[in-house]
């Protein structure tokens, strides 16, 4: 059974974590730790597979555990996967890794990832204890045999009357190796040394890795399978002058070819065999298959690439949400104070619809690339594929015609919004791959259908209604043959570089989760059409929102403004005045802190940005309500996944805005924040007003 050990000093973590482990992870027993000092004790005693390890915890941190996990013998070996809040640098990163981590993964952790990071931990794990004990095995069995043989060489010059016996001895010897030679999963070969290369025998791994039958490997050269078909003799004097002083030579590197022509990575130890007298005698050489590694490092750093997109899709997103907010607020202020017609107003109306496109842009790539938990919730496809339609036209070739056919009529479905996007978004982007070289027509299209009986194209769905997502192009199509393993693991036609990484047995799981199921129709030459059918939702649950109309809310309460941007600061400060607000400026949010410090009760509401220099967001927030416990507070951010509405309201923020902001947001939050004190739930869109 696996062994899975968690060390963190969050009961909560731990009772998720071990959940979560026990839910993908079969069969496993999960280890926790409260303590890196407890994580310790139970690593050195229990030697589990796997260790998952927080970094931030009190009296020793992650980093002091891991030092001392990867300085002892008895626990270097064990694979170790840091779990840490968002808010860690890339310099913790680098550290943690250069110190022996085998993985890093951030929270909030998303399930799937976390389930298969550490199953490849385990599978490395296993990997490398079963190859530490055959390497032992091989070893031990390998010198028995040369043993073995030695004393029956020198028996039958010393004593011909026991020839028999000798006989007989060798014989038994002889099945034993031949049973642990043929149980290896490493391809071995015992190569002749009088005549360098010449295959003697070989293992029946061996046969199964090249794709040879036993005849046609022994006698014949070792350096035909070998890229570049080295020869015998120039085979032997390359390893020659690489044998250690004991004839030994450890996980040398080569690429090599099966029956097929197929070429893979390997790994080449060689024992050479010698006598009491040091004669060299013939060699064992050992092949290990790379592939399987190679594909797993590739699908590792996959995943860590598509975190650094979203990593940095949040910086990008929030240094331009900045630049966006006063170009914005600006231009609502001259839309308010200039002639309601005349050619300004045409001007400013066409100034503000661009900053909003922008805006909406912005928040399509935050969605695209960010990672977060998964999160069912009854909603509407049509508003998703019309933001991926605006993001495939702005990124992709002219020569390719989009083209949409979304249907009004289609109802609600339950699934994660992040995931459709990008199975919308991955789908489309194989499309355009296949009609790059020579364009063509690309075509979204939605529509409601009925599933009644047995379908035979689509056998796991039951009887209902379902909303049918097409996305079609008119490409090179896809051979029979690749379509049998279009949803096989790792499997891709694709150029490295291209795609989005999402392939499409992922897709499939992620259809299959919202019970639903995907088919696709391809010919070559005539392009693809991919289908995915999802049920539809009877009633929705969520819609119970009443949206508000009228002239913006207005007050004459003071507010306590915070930003380190001095444009914005300017600008909402103008807008909140207009409003009747009494505004006190700050773009330091340590100056912020003492002015509220020095009087708590002048201040009404506090709006705070998030990311500042010296003092956080989070951080003023948690000191001023520590002064005034019943201070309304409302935050104020240019990336959405610095902030967890969940968290926000534990520390008592009562509302919640996504920059840029424009007058209308801020107007309507301001005045649920301070009529209803901050009870209602946050709301981080209120309507805006036309």
């Amino acid at each position: 059974m696996n062994q899975i050990l968690v060390i963190d000093d969050k009961p909560d973590n731990l009772v998720a974590i071990n959940a979560l482990l026990n839910l993908y992870i079969s069969p496993c027993e999960v280890i926790t730790a409260k303590s890196g000092r407890e994580g310790l004790e139970l690593a050195m005693a229990r030697k589990p597979d796997t260790i998952l390890l927080d970094i931030h915890m009190p009296e020793m941190d992650g980093f002091e555990v891991l030092t001392v996990l990867k300085n002892n013998p008895g626990t270097a070996h064990i694979p170790v996967v840091i779990l840490t809040a968002m808010k860690t640098t890339s310099r913790h990163r680098v550290r943690a890794l250069e110190q022996g981590a085998e993985a890093f993964l951030t929270k909030p952790i998303n399930e799937a990832e976390l389930a298969a990071q550490v199953k490849a931990m385990l599978r490395i794990k296993k990997a490398e204890d079963l190859m530490r004990q055959e390497k032992l095995m091989l070893r031990d069995e390998l010198r028995d045999r040369v043993r073995d043989l030695e004393k029956l060489n020198a028996l039958l010059v010393k004593e011909v009357e026991e020839h028999r016996q000798t006989e007989k001895n060798l014989m038994e010897s002889e099945v034993r190796f031949q049973k642990v030679f043929n149980s290896q999963l490493e391809a071995i070969f015992i190569v002749d040394n009088k005549v360098p290369g010449r295959v003697i025998d070989c293992n029946s791994a061996a046969c199964n890795t090249f794709g040879y039958e036993h005849g046609e490997l022994a006698g014949e050269g070792l350096g035909n399978l070998f890229v570049g078909s080295i020869q015998h003799q120039a085979f032997m004097d390359m390893l020659e002058p690489a044998l250690n002083e004991n004839g030994f030579l450890k996980d040398v590197a080569f690429s090599m070819k099966r029956k097929d022509g197929t070429v893979f990575p390997s790994e080449i130890t060689v024992f050479e065999m010698r006598n009491q007298q040091g004669e060299k005698g013939d060699r064992i050489v050992s092949v290990r298959d790379l592939t399987e590694r190679k594909q797993l490092e590739s699908i590792l750093q996959q995943a860590q690439k598509m975190e650094s997109i979203g990593t940095l899709a949040g910086g990008i997103a929030h240094d331009f949400n900045n630049i966006l907010s006063p170009l914005i607020g600006f231009a609502e202020l001259l839309e308010m104070d200039l002639p309601k017609e005349g050619p300004e107003q045409e001007n400013l109306a066409e100034i503000l619809k661009a900053a909003f496109r922008a805006k909406e842009l912005v928040k399509q790539i935050l969605t695209f690339s960010r990672q977060t938990d998964r999160e069912l919730m009854q909603l509407k496809l049509q508003p998703i594929l019309k933001e991926v339609t605006k993001l495939l036209k702005a990124s992709i070739p002219k020569t390719i015609l989009i083209e949409t056919k979304i249907g009004k009529e289609c109802g609600l479905v339950k699934a994660d919004p992040t995931e459709i996007h990008q199975i919308v978004m991955n789908l489309a982007t194989n499309a355009y791959h296949a009609m790059e070289e020579n364009g063509g027509t690309l075509v979204i299209s939605l529509e409601q259908t009925r599933i009644d009986g047995e379908n035979p194209e689509l056998p796991e769905l039951p009887p209902g209604r379902y909303a049918c997502l097409s996305i079609k192009d008119t490409g090179t199509g896809i051979d029979a043959a690749i379509m049998k393993r279009l949803f096989d693991p790792y499997f891709t036609t694709k150029e490295t570089g291209k795609g989005t990484g999402l392939g499409l047995s992922v897709v499939q799981g992620i259809v299959q989760k919202s019970h639903g199921e995907i088919r696709i129709d391809s010919k070559v030459g005539e392009g693809t059409e991919v289908q995915v059918f999802l049920p539809v939702v009877t009633k929705s649950e969520d819609d119970n929102g009443v949206e508000k109309t009228g002239p913006l809310p207005c007050g004459t309460e003071h507010i306590l403004f915070v930003d380190d941007e001095e444009a914005i600061v300017r600008f909402q400060t103008r807008v909140l005045e207009r409003l009747g607000y009494t505004v006190t400026e700050c773009t330091d949010s340590r100056n912020a802190f003492d002015l509220f410090k020095a009087n708590p009760s002048l201040f009404d509401l506090l709006i705070s940005d998030m990311t500042m220099p010296h003092m956080t967001g989070e951080r003023l927030v948690k000191e001023c309500l520590a002064v005034r416990p019943d201070l309304p507070v409302i935050i104020c951010t240019g990336f959405s996944e610095q902030v967890s509405i969940q968290k926000m309201e534990s520390i008592g923020i009562k509302g919640f805005l996504m920059k840029p902001v424009d007058r209308v947001e801020i107007a309507w939050t301001i005045r649920k924040c301070l009529d209803k004190n901050g009870l209602d739930p946050i709301s981080p869109d209120p309507p805006r007003q036309e």
